[in-house]
């Protein structure tokens, strides 16, 4: 792994702390916490769905990528998300898709990748690359990011939390 310039790590850190400032402000959204690789190599900040789940913004400096993500540490919750999109004869991609669109984002045929089982989390996650690690300062990415949270979270966050915290929020 090459080791991120501090410029480079400067630009990562100003994109975290606006995605995660922008999503301080949403209900919708739980407490923030960062959880980056111990080489840096990921550096990832989840919001709380349930104490069991959790949305992901991660930024891969190296390759100038970044990861939105639904993750579960319960693999029952997996299973029946799982059991869900095959019932409505949908896959994940076509999910995702909608809820992108739902959300705000036009994006034909978004890659998502499922996990299972490692490291006893399980989850669905789509890689955008970006030309450049500096692009993460552009208005239209970080905006972009919001949407794809926007619409993980309209995904993949059962809808029995999202319930469960508006009815708190009354």
């Amino acid at each position: 792994m090459i080791e991120p310039t501090e410029i480079q790590q400067e630009i990562v850190a100003s994109f975290r702390d606006f995605i995660e400032d922008s999503c301080a402000h949403d209900d919708r959204y739980g407490h923030a916490s960062r959880n980056d690789s111990e080489d840096g190599a990921v550096q990832a900040t989840l919001f709380e769905a349930d104490e069991c789940c959790w949305l992901e913004v991660a930024v891969i400096p190296e390759v100038a990528q970044v990861r939105v993500s639904f993750i579960t540490s319960d693999e029952t919750i997996y299973e029946e998300i799982e059991e869900s999109i095959e019932a409505s004869g949908t896959s994940p991609q076509q999910l995702v898709q909608a809820m992108f669109a739902e959300a705000g984002l036009d994006w034909k045929d978004p890659p998502v990748e499922r996990s299972q089982g490692s490291e006893s989390s399980y989850g669905f996650a789509t890689f955008w690359p970006l030309e450049d690690l500096r692009d993460l300062e552009q208005d239209s990415v970080r905006n972009r990011v919001l949407r794809m949270l926007e619409g993980y979270m309209l995904a993949f966050v059962p809808a029995t939390i999202l319930e469960d915290d508006e009815e708190e929020n009354d």
